[in-house]
């Protein structure tokens, strides 16, 4: 048990953990920016206005305050999934609109 006034101090961290954490940082961040251009390009074929809001309940949590950062995260969620993997001869964005396609048509058919 520590002392009052003593402070707990981490546990040192090996070079390789650090790195580790780097990369799966850095990851993240490159994945995060393809989920925006990628979002963007979807809400562009889409004819949907970035500004807008009514994506939102259907792409994202309540934490979207807008199409564009709906789509991103929807986008995002792909990408992250370990399930995601591209069809031969697809390219991202084709692969995705047709992803987004179909969880658009299952939100209509479940809610007809």
């Amino acid at each position: 048990m520590t002392q009052p006034n003593q402070t707990m101090r981490p546990t040192p961290r090996s070079a390789e953990q650090i790195l580790e954490d780097v990369h799966f940082h850095f990851d993240a961040l490159k994945r995060r920016r393809e989920a925006k251009q990628l979002g963007a390009r979807l809400l562009q074929s889409l004819h949907i206005s970035p500004e807008g809001i009514q994506c939102i309940c259907l792409l994202a949590d309540g934490e979207c305050s807008s199409n564009r950062e709906a789509m991103t995260q929807w986008v995002d969620r792909q990408l992250s999934d370990p399930a995601f993997s591209l069809e031969p001869h697809a390219t991202a964005f084709d692969q995705l609109l047709r992803m987004l396609n179909r969880h658009l048509i299952s939100l209509e058919t479940a809610n007809s």
